[in-house]
């Protein structure tokens, strides 16, 4: 739930102008390229 926190006021504030829908979509995609990223670690870490 911790990780949808910041996710929810992201989403909300795309009514805003388009800077700051920018800025929710970009930290939408980090989010995922992290969760990503950390996986794959964990994976080389466990063969």
């Amino acid at each position: 739930m911790t990780a949808r926190s910041p996710l929810l006021p992201g989403a909300q504030k795309s009514h805003s102008p388009k800077t700051n829908g920018g800025t929710s979509e970009f930290t939408i995609i980090s989010h995922g390229i992290t969760t990503s990223w950390s996986g794959q670690q964990l994976r080389n870490d466990k063969p």
